[in-house]
Formats: C-alpha cells, structure tokens, sequence
C-alpha cells in the first residue's frame, strides 16, 4: 500500500498539472480548442485534435503508474480559462485509497478536494 499511495500522489500532480498547462494553452491559443483527457491509465493535452508535448519534455499521453486508475474525463478549456463543461471532479483510486482533483467551471482552476 505504501508504493500504490505514492504512484497515486504522483499522478494527482501529474493531473494537476496537465490540467493547468491545458488552461494556460487554451488562454494563448485563442482560436484553438484545446481538451485535457484522460483514460483509466493515460492523460494528454490536445491542441484541435492533436497530442501536445508536455511542458518538461517528452509527449503525452503520459502512462500513469499501473497500480492506479484514474475516471475517464475530457475537459475543453475556453480562451478566458474557463472549463466549459463546468463543475468537474477527477478521481484519481488505488488499492490505497482514492485522491480527488475538481476543477472550477467558471475559472477552469484545478485544486484538491
């Protein structure tokens, strides 16, 4: 339990920080749709359809460790930063227990809840 909890800490930063790059992509990338997604076991950032690379090297998708899981979501990003499917929750469950990551609709911001 002590590796599952810390594979699920990395990718709730992971999380949390691809969802900040997306917003910050999506606010200087005014005319372009750009989407935060994920899979039980990946995350990526899209740009009109097309994977981006991370901001500290190499490409998404990013494969998250295999002892966690994580909901399935896809979260478009508006030029002022907005999610705009509003209100959304990530969770992000191992053997060890499950984290949780929400994000702001109005203010697309990420933070732990």
């Amino acid at each position: 339990s002590g590796r599952a909890g810390y594979d699920e800490m990395v990718a709730r930063q992971d999380v949390k920080q691809a969802l900040r790059y997306a917003q910050q992509l999506a606010m200087s990338r005014t005319n372009d749709t750009v989407v935060f997604s994920t899979t039980a076991s990946t995350l990526s950032v899209t740009v009109d359809g097309n994977l981006v690379a991370k901001p500290d090297g190499g490409n998404y998708p990013l494969n998250i460790a295999s002892d966690v899981t994580l909901d399935v979501v896809n979260i478009a990003f508006n030029r002022l930063g907005a999610a705009t499917g509003g209100n959304t929750s990530i969770n992000i469950a191992s053997s060890a227990q499950t984290l949780r990551i929400c994000v702001a609709g109005t203010t697309g911001y990420a933070y732990d809840c």
